[in-house]
């Protein structure tokens, strides 16, 4: 034994090790961006993963923010090192079925999904919820893509409204019930045979895609809806109850019959605008009145953000009452090619913070834009806003329009007529998808008054038509050529202002 020898193999292979991931281990998140989308606000893309794809956004009375994802996720976002962006996700519950809206409380936060409203309470604040009851339901569905409900926003009294995307395929009564309206979540008292909170009743019909619901501070309801069948524009309805809005389900169809159409408030060209979807108001919080003793939101308090998906931007409203009309005006609010940086991702769902804050939530979908499912919330500053020069709020008159501006503009260039542009043009709701401009023509201006202050000039034209909507395009009216932004809005006079 002693004389034996040693022999010693040295094995080579060009097969790497194996190699194991460490456990708990932390990838960093990204920073905040900075978005160049709005000239004179701050806008902060928050530092998110993308894997999120918000839809609904709301605060609860401690001021938490929570979100709701198409993936089925109720997120809550924190601000963990008080620099005033939220940095930190975590799920309290998943899995739902396109959760589309949330409403967050003390106690619990209620969300809508597809089939049903959820009520959701954490007793111990572990971030889990341990108990999901079911507050609302009965409205059909199936397991289309397209079957979204939005919400839920409050009534005011302690109830919900609700929408419901329309019935264009072929699917049982029960699966097409109460769809395409807006629906009214009214308080009841359950019983064993109906555990139920709310009871369920159409508000509203004839809606094609409801995507966006907003309710403001002196109580009138609204909602958006996408251009297609029986909608030549993307609109934004003004909700009355018991009206009807032109939109017919499959299953309702008969022959040439048509429901009596309510014209919406506002119509929005396409495919200027492509695909509205959440709006809210640019109200200020009571919170941040108090603090800044200000509106934060200066001459667009009190108008409309709606959510541009396709061309990736947010558009404004404003609303002008006339008799019992109500009308309005749209306009482009950020840029869809900003000259730095990115434009927003694709926005989906909008809403103001407590403080004062405008949030927007984006995504991008690989069945509703060919995208690989991702998302991202962006945060604009409107406290500290310094706004350029541009058009704040087109209104009718009898004689024309009032244009009023965000500052002041030159007074010569103001008050020369080739500076503006108007051209107006209708379009008729049939049962073919969208549908061209009719009679459009070239408005003539016959003259324009500046304003002493130079906020505002008055355009006198020849003659208005009702049922149209007017296109007003204004060059650079700063003297120096700065920022003129927007320089466009698209006004629907329904109603011609008596003198």
């Amino acid at each position: 034994i002693g004389d034996e020898k040693t022999l010693k193999i040295q094995f080579l292979s060009n097969l790497e090790v194996d190699r194991f991931p460490p456990l708990n281990a932390k990838i960093a998140p990204p920073e905040p961006t900075q978005l160049q989308v709005i000239p004179g606000v701050v806008t902060t893309r928050l530092p998110f993963f993308d894997e999120f794809m918000p839809t609904g956004i709301d605060w609860d009375p401690d001021g938490n923010l929570w979100i709701t994802s198409l993936k089925g996720r109720v997120w809550k976002a924190v601000d963990t090192d008080q620099d005033g962006l939220e940095d930190q996700l975590s799920i309290g519950v998943h899995e739902l079925a396109a959760p589309y809206g949330i409403r967050a409380e003390k106690e619990y936060v209620d969300v809508v999904n597809k089939y049903a409203l959820l009520r959701m309470f954490d007793r111990d604040s572990d971030g889990y919820f341990e108990k999901v009851q079911t507050v609302a339901a009965g409205w059909g569905h199936t397991a289309d893509y397209h079957d979204w409900t939005v919400g839920p926003v409050s009534d005011g009294k302690g109830g919900y409204f609700i929408t419901t995307a329309c019935q264009q395929d072929d699917r049982s009564k029960a699966a097409a019930h109460l769809r395409g309206q807006v629906l009214h979540l009214v308080p009841r008292k359950p019983t064993k045979t109906n555990p139920y909170l709310f009871e369920v009743m159409t508000y509203t019909e004839g809606h094609r895609f409801p995507m966006g619901l907003a309710r403001n501070n002196a109580g009138h309801l609204y909602v958006s809806d996408n251009q297609g069948n029986y909608n030549p524009y993307n609109e934004i309805n003004h909700i009355v109850q018991g009206k009807h809005f032109g939109f017919i389900n499959k299953l309702e169809r008969t022959g040439d019959q048509r429901p009596p159409l309510t014209p919406p408030a506002i119509d929005m060209p396409h495919p200027w605008t492509r695909s509205v979807n959440g709006i809210c108001f640019l109200e200020t919080p009571s919170v941040a009145r108090d603090l800044e003793d200000r509106d934060i939101f200066g001459r667009f308090e009190g108008h409309m953000v709606g959510c541009e998906y396709d061309t990736r931007r947010l558009i404004r409203m404003s609303f002008q009452k006339v008799g019992n009309t109500m009308q309005g005006a749209a306009y482009p609010f950020t840029l869809d090619q900003p000259k730095e940086g990115e434009p927003l991702l694709g926005p989906l769902a909008v809403a103001v913070s407590p403080a004062g804050a405008l949030y927007v939530a984006s995504i991008r979908d690989s069945g509703w834009g060919g995208a690989n499912n991702i998302g991202t919330l962006a945060k604009m500053d409107f406290a500290s806003a310094e706004l350029p020069a541009g058009i704040a709020e087109v209104r009718a008159n009898a004689k024309g329009f009032e244009i009023l501006f965000t500052t002041v503009v030159d007074a010569q260039r103001a008050s020369e007529l080739e500076n503006y542009s108007v051209q107006s043009a209708t379009r008729v709701s049939t049962t073919s998808y969208g549908g061209g401009d009719l009679d459009r023509r070239t408005d003539r201006i016959t003259s324009v008054v500046v304003a002493e202050d130079r906020m505002s000039v008055q355009l006198n034209l020849e003659a208005l038509r009702e049922g149209f909507v007017y296109d007003v395009k204004i060059r650079n009216l700063t003297e120096r050529d700065s920022i003129f932004f927007p320089a466009e809005a698209y006004y629907t006079l329904r109603t011609i202002p008596a003198e």
